[in-house]
This record gives C-alpha cells, sequence and structure tokens, in this order.
C-alpha cells in the first residue's frame, strides 16, 4: 500500500468553492512546482510513482506550473485557476511537444474531477460582456436560472431549477453571508471587488448546506507582489431610458401611468493594491460609493382632481461599500487570510400627495406627506487559515461573523422620528393611532362627529433591529492510493453556525381605533343602535435564533483509471428557537446523501459522461419564530365613549362596554391566536414529529470538445421537492380531537378560527399528521394537553414541487479574437407549492405563506407553477477586433411564468376561513394554478464597448445598452379574478399587469463607465 500523491491527479479540494486545483500528469519528471505569477506564491510537490501530482486548495489566479527532473526544468503550462474547479495539466504531452503549452483560456480541457455542475465568470469577463453591475443579474446568465417575479422583493433575486428566490445560499470567500431571517437577502460585495464569481446550479457536494435552490459564491481581488491603484466610475443616465406603457383597466380606464418616472445612478470606486512583503504579505482595500435616485408616483383610478390610492415617492440612495483583504503567506505550505467587508445601504424615502390632473391623466404633487430612513447591510469579518500538512494532508479552518442592519425609521411631516421601543405592553409608542369611522352614517347617533384621524398609518419597527451570524467551520483532506482498490481522496468537516434576529413591529401611537353601531335590529342587545369603539393592539418583538451544525464526508474515488465515484453524505442539525431562547424545532442529524459518477471516456478530459443524485434540505428562517412562537399581543376591546378628539379622532370619557350582552362586547381584551403577550409553549406551535424540508436531485450530463476551443453540453434534470414545511391555521381538527378525546368543547367545534387562548396556526409538514401540545380548556388555560393529529384529520394534500429540464450548452474560448456563450433550456415545473414563498401576490413571509392554511385554500392549487419558464435561449460573447476595442453581446429569450385566477369560495363572498380572494376559485369555479395563461415572452438585447486607447495606459472608457430596442414584457399580472366581498373584477382589473408595482421589464437605459488603472 503506497501512501503517495497518485489520487490528485483527478480529485479537487476546494471547501466552499473559495479556491481551486491543479492537478494533472506529469510524465518524466519527479516534482512539479505551482507558482502563482501575481503573488509569488510556490508550492512544491512530488510526482508520485504513476506520474501523478496535485497542488490543491490554491487561491484563484494565474499559476505557472513546472515539471522538473533532478532540479533541471522539463516542461512547464500556464493556467489559470477559478473557484471549485479543478484544471488539469498533463505536463508528459508537454515533453512530447518540447515546448511550453499555455492554459488557461483554452477549454480543450474538461474538468474531469466532479460531477458538479458550475459556471464561472471572470472579473476581465464581467468587463467584456454587458451585465448589471450585480452578481445576482450576472447569475440569471447560467441555463437554470431565471429572475423571480418583479416586485416579489426590494430587489431581483434568482430562481434555479424551478426552486423559489428564498432556497439560494450565497458566500464570500467561502463564509455564508445569507441571511436566515426570511432568506431574501445577502451580503453584498462591491462589485469592482469581485475577482469571480461562481454559479453553481446542481449537483453540489456535501461540503454545501442550506440550499435547495442554487449556490452564488464571490471570490474577492486580493494584494499582489505589484503595487497598483486605480479608480472607476460608472453613470446611469435618467435621459435616453426607455418608457413604460401605461396600465389601462379591462375596461379601458386609467389605472396608472408612467410618465413622470426617473432613475439614475453613480457608481465610484477607487482601489490600492500591493505587497508589504513580497512573495509573503499582501494587502488590497477598495472603497465603493453609489448614488441614486428613484422618482415614482403611485397608482389610482383617473378622474381629474382625484387623488391617487398610494402617494409619490422620491427615494434617494447613498450606500458606501468597503472591501479590506490581507494574506499571509507563512510559508509555501501556510497560509493565513482576513477579509473585512462593509456593505451598508441607505435609502431616505419622501412621500408627497398626488393627484390626476384635470385632464385624467397628468400627475399632480401635492404636499409633502413623511419620509422613511431604511438602513441595511452591516459589516462581515472573516479568517481563514489553510495549512498543507503533508503533500497528502490539508487541514483548512475558517471563522466569520456577520452584522447586518434592517434599521427603518418612519418621520412625519413635522419632522418627528419614530421608532418602536420594542416593548409589547406599552401602548404609548410615538404618532397617533389610526382611526376609522364605521358607524352607522358615519357619524355618532349623539352628534359627535369622528374627526379625521391625524396618523399616517404607519407600521413602527423595533429599534436596533437587525441579524447577526457566527460561524466556524474545519475541513480536513486526505490523500490516499489502496492499490488496485484505486486512489481516494478522503474529505470530512465539521460546521457550526449561530445565526440570531432581532425584531418586531406595531403600529403607530401603539395601536388603531375603529368606531362602530351595534346593529340596530338586535333586539336582545339593550344597546342596540348605540355607538362604541374598538381598539386593537397589534405588536411583536424577540429575538430568534436558528443554530446549525453540519458534518460532512466524502471519498472522491478514482478507479478503472477513467472513472470517479463522488461518495459523499452530509449530516445537519438544525435549532430554531424562539424569543425566549427555547427550542421550538429542533430536527437532529438530517442525512443527505449526495454521490455522483464520472467518466473520462478518452482518457484525455475531452469527453465526460457524469451522473449525479443529492439530497438537499433546509432549516426554518429565523421570521418564523418572531410571531409564530415567540411572546406577541393580538387583542381587541371594546369601550364606550362620550366624545372624540378633534384634532387625533381619538376617543374621549372612555369606559369599559358590559358582558354578557347580546352585542358581543369585548369588554376585557380579548387576545387572537393566543396572542396575549406571553411565549406559548413549543410543543403548540410546531409538531413535534416535524421533518426537515427535503429536495431530491437528478442529474445526467455529457461534455466534449467539439474543436480546438469548442465545447459542448447537454445536462438532464430532474428534482423533486420530497417534504417542505408550513404552517395549518385550520381548527376543525383540533376541535373534532379535543371533543372525541376529552370531551372539551373549543369554539364552537365547527368554526375554523381559534377562540381565545388557542394558537391559531401550528407549523407542521404538509401530508403528514402533526404531534400538539394545546390549552384546550378556556377554563384552565395554562394545561396543556396531547393533541395528535393523523393526515387524514388534517386533510391537507402533500407537497409536491417537480422539475424537469434538458440544457444544451455551447461555448467557445477566447480565440481569434471572439468569445461565445450559448445555452438553451426546456424547463417544466409543476405542483401545488411554490416553495417557501409565493409570487402570485408577492407573499414573503417564508415559510409560512397562505399554502396549507385550509384545505380549502389548496383546491385547485396543483398546476403549473410560477418558475415554470418553459423555453430560455441565452447568448452573450464578445469581439475585440483589435487591441484596443472590445465589443460586447448579450440576448435573453425566455418564456413567460403561468398564473390562475384567485378568488372566493362562495357566492357574495361567502369566506367562513378568513382568507377572502385567496383561494383557487374564480365565479364558483376552480381554476387550476397556472392554467388562465402566460406573462409575456422576454426578449432583450444589451450591448457594450470598451475601448483601452493606446496613448493612455492604464485607461478604460465604456459605454453599454440594456434592452437596446426597449422592450416592456410585462413578467405580472394581477391575478385576483374576484375582490374579498366576491365582486367579479373579469371586467376591471383581471390579468392587467401588476399595477401595484413595476410589472414591465427594465426599459432601455444605458451605463458610461470610465477607469484607470496604473502601477506604483
Amino acid at each position: 500500500m503506497f501512501l503517495g500523491t497518485q489520487l490528485l491527479a483527478a480529485l479537487p479540494a476546494q471547501a466552499q468553492s473559495s479556491t481551486g486545483e491543479i492537478y494533472g500528469q506529469a510524465t518524466g519528471g519527479n516534482v512539479v512546482k505551482v507558482t502563482n505569477t501575481d503573488t509569488g506564491i510556490t508550492r512544491t510537490l512530488p510526482v508520485n510513482p504513476q506520474g501523478r501530482f496535485s497542488a490543491a486548495e490554491l487561491p484563484t489566479g494565474s499559476y505557472h506550473v513546472v515539471l522538473q527532473k533532478d532540479g533541471a526544468e522539463v516542461a512547464s503550462e500556464d493556467v489559470v485557476v477559478k473557484p471549485g474547479v479543478g484544471v488539469s495539466v498533463d505536463l508528459g504531452k508537454a515533453v512530447k511537444l518540447e515546448g511550453v503549452t499555455v492554459r488557461g483560456t483554452s477549454l480543450n480541457s474538461i474538468d474531469t474531477s466532479t460531477a458538479q455542475t458550475s459556471v464561472n465568470f471572470s472579473a476581465r469577463q464581467l468587463q467584456q460582456i454587458p451585465v448589471a453591475q450585480d452578481p445576482v443579474l450576472v447569475a440569471l446568465l447560467t441555463p437554470s436560472a431565471s429572475a423571480g417575479t418583479p416586485g416579489l422583493t426590494g430587489d431581483t433575486l434568482p430562481s434555479f431549477g424551478g426552486s423559489s428566490v428564498a432556497e439560494n445560499s450565497y458566500y464570500i470567500n467561502g463564509f455564508n453571508v445569507t441571511n436566515l431571517f426570511r432568506n431574501l437577502s445577502y451580503a453584498q460585495l462591491p462589485f469592482e471587488a469581485i475577482q469571480n464569481e461562481q454559479v453553481l446550479t446542481g449537483g453540489y457536494g456535501p461540503e454545501y448546506d442550506l440550499s435547495t435552490g442554487g449556490v452564488i459564491n464571490l471570490t474577492t481581488k486580493r494584494g499582489t507582489n505589484k503595487f497598483i491603484a486605480g479608480a472607476s466610475a460608472y453613470w446611469e443616465p435618467a435621459y435616453g431610458r426607455g418608457g413604460r406603457p401605461d396600465i389601462d383597466q379591462r375596461n379601458g380606464q386609467l389605472r396608472r401611468n408612467f410618465d413622470n418616472w426617473s432613475t439614475q445612478s453613480t457608481v465610484s470606486n477607487e482601489w490600492i493594491g500591493g505587497a508589504l512583503i513580497p512573495n509573503h504579505l499582501f494587502f488590497y482595500g477598495l472603497a465603493s460609493q453609489t448614488f441614486g435616485t428613484d422618482i415614482q408616483q403611485g397608482f389610482g383610478l383617473a378622474s381629474p382632481g382625484g387623488s391617487l390610492a398610494t402617494p409619490a415617492t422620491d427615494q434617494r440612495e447613498r450606500s458606501p461599500f468597503y472591501l479590506g483583504k490581507v494574506d499571509l503567506s507563512i510559508d509555501e505550505n501556510n497560509l493565513l487570510e482576513y477579509t473585512h467587508i462593509t456593505d451598508k445601504k441607505k435609502f431616505k424615502t419622501k412621500s408627497f400627495n398626488d393627484s390626476y390632473g384635470s385632464d385624467g391623466r397628468s400627475i399632480v404633487i401635492g404636499d409633502y406627506l413623511s419620509s422613511e430612513r431604511f438602513n441595511t447591510g452591516g459589516r462581515i469579518d472573516t479568517f481563514r487559515y489553510t495549512a498543507n500538512l503533508t503533500p497528502d494532508l490539508t487541514l483548512t479552518g475558517q471563522w466569520g461573523q456577520l452584522k447586518y442592519s434592517r434599521s427603518d425609521v418612519f418621520v412625519d411631516a413635522k419632522g418627528q422620528q419614530f421608532t418602536y421601543n420594542g416593548v409589547l405592553t406599552d401602548l404609548n409608542q410615538p404618532g397617533c393611532p389610526f382611526v376609522t369611522d364605521n358607524t352607522e352614517n358615519g357619524a355618532n347617533n349623539d352628534g359627535v362627529s369622528v374627526a379625521s384621524t391625524c396618523s399616517s398609518g404607519a407600521t413602527l419597527y423595533t429599534k436596533g433591529r437587525g441579524d447577526f451570524r457566527t460561524n466556524w467551520r474545519v475541513d480536513l483532506e486526505y490523500k490516499l492510493e489502496l492499490g488496485f482498490l484505486g486512489s481516494h481522496d478522503f474529505k470530512v468537516g465539521y460546521d457550526h453556525d449561530n445565526f440570531q434576529s432581532k425584531d418586531g413591529q406595531t403600529s403607530e401611537g401603539g395601536s388603531s381605533y375603529t368606531y362602530l353601531t351595534v346593529d340596530p335590529n338586535n333586539t336582545a342587545s339593550a344597546y342596540a343602535g348605540q355607538n362604541y369603539v374598538e381598539q386593537s393592539v397589534f405588536a411583536t418583538s424577540a429575538t430568534a435564533r436558528v443554530i446549525t451544525t453540519g458534518y460532512y464526508f466524502k471519498d472522491s474515488w478514482k478507479f478503472a483509471d477513467r472513472w470517479l465515484a463522488e461518495l459523499g453524505v452530509r449530516g445537519d442539525s438544525f435549532d430554531n428557537r424562539n424569543g425566549a431562547n427555547q427550542s421550538y424545532v429542533k430536527q437532529d442529524n438530517i442525512l443527505q446523501p449526495r454521490v455522483g459518477l464520472v467518466w473520462d471516456v478518452k482518457g484525455d478530459s475531452s469527453m465526460k459522461a457524469y451522473a449525479h443524485y443529492g439530497i438537499y434540505s433546509l432549516p426554518v428562517t429565523a421570521g418564523v419564530a418572531i410571531r409564530g412562537a415567540s411572546a406577541s399581543i393580538y387583542s381587541l376591546q371594546d369601550f364606550f365613549y362620550s366624545g372624540t378628539d378633534p384634532v387625533t379622532g381619538l376617543p374621549q370619557n372612555v369606559q369599559p362596554t358590559p358582558s354578557g350582552d347580546a352585542a358581543g362586547f369585548y369588554s376585557t381584551p380579548y387576545y387572537l391566536n393566543g396572542e396575549n403577550g406571553s411565549t406559548p409553549n413549543p410543543g403548540s406551535v410546531a409538531s413535534q414529529n416535524l421533518k426537515p424540508i427535503q429536495q431530491s436531485e437528478y442529474i445526467l450530463g455529457f461534455q466534449m470538445n467539439l474543436a480546438p476551443n469548442w465545447l459542448a453540453g447537454v445536462r438532464v434534470i430532474h428534482r423533486n421537492l420530497d417534504k417542505t414545511i408550513d404552517d395549518s391555521c385550520d381548527l376543525r381538527p383540533v376541535a373534532a380531537y379535543a371533543l372525541s378525546q376529552y370531551g372539551l368543547t373549543v369554539g364552537d367545534n365547527s368554526t375554523s378560527v381559534a377562540p381565545q387562548g388557542v394558537p391559531g396556526c401550528f407549523i407542521f409538514n404538509p401530508g403528514s399528521g402533526a404531534d400538539l401540545l394545546l390549552p384546550l380548556d378556556a377554563n384552565n388555560p395554562s394545561q396543556l394537553y396531547p393533541v395528535h393529529l393523523t393526515a387524514k384529520d388534517i386533510g391537507e394534500p402533500k407537497a409536491k414541487r417537480v422539475y424537469d429540464a434538458v440544457e444544451f450548452t455551447l461555448e467557445k474560448a477566447f480565440a481569434n479574437k471572439w468569445y461565445l456563450n450559448a445555452s438553451y433550456t426546456w424547463a417544466h415545473s409543476y405542483g401545488n407549492t411554490e416553495g417557501l414563498v409565493r409570487s402570485d401576490f408577492r407573499q414573503t413571509d417564508t415559510g409560512t405563506t397562505v399554502d396549507f392554511d385550509f384545505p380549502e385554500v389548496m383546491q385547485g392549487s396543483y398546476g403549473l407553477l410560477p418558475n415554470d419558464h418553459r423555453h430560455t435561449l441565452k447568448l452573450y460573447g464578445a469581439y475585440r477586433p483589435v487591441d484596443e476595442l472590445t465589443f460586447g453581446a448579450n440576448f435573453l429569450f425566455q418564456s413567460g411564468s403561468p398564473y390562475g385566477c384567485l378568488g372566493t369560495p362562495g357566492p357574495n363572498g361567502n369566506d367562513p376561513y378568513g382568507y377572502q380572494n385567496s383561494y383557487h376559485i374564480c365565479n364558483g369555479k376552480v381554476v387550476p394554478e397556472g392554467s388562465a395563461g402566460y406573462t409575456d415572452v422576454v426578449k432583450q438585447i444589451d450591448l457594450n464597448l470598451q475601448y483601452k486607447p493606446h496613448y493612455v495606459k492604464g485607461l478604460t472608457l465604456s459605454a453599454a445598452v440594456f434592452n437596446l430596442f426597449s422592450e416592456h414584457a410585462v413578467q405580472s399580472v394581477y391575478q385576483f379574478g374576484e375582490s374579498g366581498s366576491g365582486s367579479s373584477y373579469a371586467k376591471t382589473r383581471y390579468a392587467i399587469p401588476s399595477y401595484q408595482i413595476d410589472p414591465y421589464q427594465t426599459p432601455r437605459y444605458f451605463r458610461f463607465g470610465v477607469q484607470y488603472d496604473f502601477s506604483l
């Protein structure tokens, strides 16, 4: 048994893909030296008796690979290492050619070291093609990626392989920067600081966790032996932008116009880097500033002089980003890295009254109403240590910390700043409570009229809300040759992640008031026809945690010369804790096998067939616990009053209403959903037998070189959502169980609404049963009763989401002055749940959407899902006719998204479950999900020009145009066919473009840039 490096010839070792590997054949020598041409860092490796070598855990960059025999150079090659990719080098061929083969820009060598599917973009490539300066929009160039529904989140997020946009992971230098509050944001890196962007679209190994979609992994720029400095600026002006069509109702009435919208931005960057100690200590720093303006009008029905339903807004962005990176090469086998990132985004949005002018079309901007100051982001600090203990044994360790702010301050017209102090029971919050007059004829019978409220209707958020993450991981790799049993690369790893979110909200003034009238026909009440006021209090405030630990094992086994088997398994444990630091969802040892098989068909890395099977899981997000598992208040209480404040509209001289009257007054606080300010028992909010979210994936693929610099591939994908987690809010099975098992009456045993003291919803696996502990006895609310519900009792269908796709790819390397990347994807996504969010009416309550709340809500839910884009064609590339000029182009053709019809379950808005028009029912008929039509086909051409004049070395001038022909495909439509009261929208709003947001693809806009690089 030989303990050598034979296995290294085909086995990459990149923990979280922040590094790459060089491997290959080395005939005719005994030592290989791998030198980073930028930093001078060198690794010396023995060649094993089989003539193979490998250098693992290499920082990305350009490398010079030299084969030596007895100290003399025999052959060499130049290659480029990218994150997560093994670069094959055949120094034996270099000997035969008696020369040096230059590699790195050639596609002749296919990576036969893994079944993983990924696409890499270098900083140079990102400058050559027209792409928005956003890593997510770069990721949309990959075959299986599509943009999420507009307006679902503040920024565009990608959907990979049919998964929802809340199922991805984002990494910077190997550190997971995904925000687990709702999984809908991530820490960002200055775009100019990106050295490589790797997008994993499937088949990733057990090293990766917390993703059932895709992975976006960014690697930052770093210092080299060469001192450099530079600056750049990019300007996207308001002029030259294409317009958006008006949105008319189906009856021809104007609903929204976009005539006065204006958007522009400027981004400036400055950087410096170099070596403090050549070949050993390097630094790199970059500062980036974004200045943006976005002016939008509101929407409403067009009537001359009529106010719009929403105000006009003027948003200003001032966002400073920073990157600092220090690398210390202690020696050729020990590397220490430190990365600091600041990614603060600062927005100030002013709101104004707006109305239609006398012509019923133009917009008239009125008085200033209020403003919102919203800041996101924070800072990241990571340390990473790599130790090549022996040529066969590599250790990596990483520790990182992330701080992310979600500060939101409301400022009224007088300049008063309102925030929520986070104290649930404190009703003395800033601002005025919102007042609504629903009395008979809109006035009090005693002649005291109700004044208009002084409230702006603002939601107040907890001061200092945000997220905090600490993560550490250790990975160990050992390479072993076992003779006739082949070469093995054993990898094991362990990681621990502690994520916590502070969040909470209440209404302005701490409560709201509604003036009501007792039904005059209620002769059983002593107060028939009398007015009263109802106070409503809703408040949440908690710090929730998600603690995840994981371990993995992987054996990359090279056997039979041309075959490689990847045999891996990951084990995760998820611990979700509420505001009292109690575990309410705890899932241990979630085993996820991930295996792959690679066949190097010809043995020279020119043709590859591969297969992959994997299981992937996700935890419940932290945001679920803020209200669902932590202390919150949701109460109603009724009062009589003798007058109203003429300024605020608030009731004066209030007196409690009597109990026991037929009017049904809430004479004392009535707490809905058990939200009385105390922390619910963990067993009441989540099933004790809860299984984790799980998705299985199957991939078959083939790649081959067609000719020098040309690579073609095909991939067949099947993804199946085996199990998900959501909430049910149906009390009927609980009431039936309580009556049959304990003889207790919960509610009236027929209503679906939880009575006071009983939690309104519980978390479970749709299609499965649930084991709960619930307060069923109103006379003894502290007593918890075991409730065992079967899947039949609950009556919910099993969650189903299937994605099938075939991808064809064609790529030409940059040779003969041009390169090209083309892909065509046929895809089909169907089932009864999109995933963790709902795109049709933009619900971002990750993991607790309307889905599965009631069986009736799921009627008609099976069909085509929102991320079903049947045909997608993508082309991008660049052409360099002369050294000074580079032309780039990007083309997209993508089928639209299917949509359905949402309405009410019965005539006249009959809705016993309280979900208004959220059912897949319109005009009394079930309309299956995605069966009503499709949004528009998206067609877009982007172009850019890059000019590097010879007479000014280091200067680059660029210009780009996006959506050249200003196409305006509708990407989101209004899917409500009925109102909440059941009235039809068929002749007014149904299926028109979603007027509450911008439903069109981004219209034409220009970007101009200037960059200057110089060496010090």
